[in-house]
């Protein structure tokens, strides 16, 4: 199986929504962890895109990047993606434009490789995980996020097929198993 980065298109690479320091921090503890049963508490959430022309590139990708670590998807992403068990949708405004939902990943599954990682070393001797390495996942998924390292989501071919096959705009990078990859060893 080979499983993938999610990325947005070319023209929207820049927006990265942000929606606020209190409110990414409400929204890391809530969607990232198990416990969402708070869910109802973030009705009417708006994030800002970081971009001046965010109007002129509502339409040029279907995924957007966050600033917590959760995909944002179009409303035409999530008319494809909704019948998927593995994900759930908060529906959210950009830039007062509400067309968006941050998808909720359900699924877990081991796919970080913990020995071929790279790490920091806290000031207190806690390890932080810096550069991820992954492995091939043992179980079949269409998106899944880390079941330790929660922060980290991929998709699978499957994903990627269903994306392809009705057209969302949205880019996915491969995965190279065993190779911690950052920005300055690409």
């Amino acid at each position: 199986m080979n499983i993938y980065k999610i990325k947005p298109q070319a023209a929207s690479e820049n927006i990265v929504v942000d929606f606020g320091a209190e409110l990414n921090s409400k929204l890391w503890d809530v969607f990232l962890g198990d416990d969402r049963s708070e869910t109802e508490n973030f009705l009417n959430i708006n994030g800002s895109s970081q971009v001046d022309n965010f109007n002129n590139l509502i339409d040029c990708s279907d995924f957007l990047s966050c600033v917590v670590p959760f995909p944002i998807f179009s409303k035409r992403a999530v008319d494809v993606l909704r019948e998927l068990d593995c994900l759930s949708f908060l529906n959210v405004g950009v830039d007062g434009v509400c067309k968006f939902s941050i998808g909720l990943v359900n699924a877990k599954a081991k796919f970080v490789d913990e020995e071929k990682s790279k790490y920091k070393i806290l000031t207190n001797g806690d390890r932080m995980l810096s550069v991820v390495a992954y492995r091939e996942p043992l179980e079949s998924f269409f998106i899944a996020r880390d079941e330790k390292y929660y922060s980290n989501f991929v998709v699978s071919d499957d994903f990627v097929e269903r994306c392809k096959k009705n057209n969302l705009k949205i880019r996915f990078e491969k995965i190279e198993y065993g190779h911690p990859k950052s920005f300055f060893n690409r």
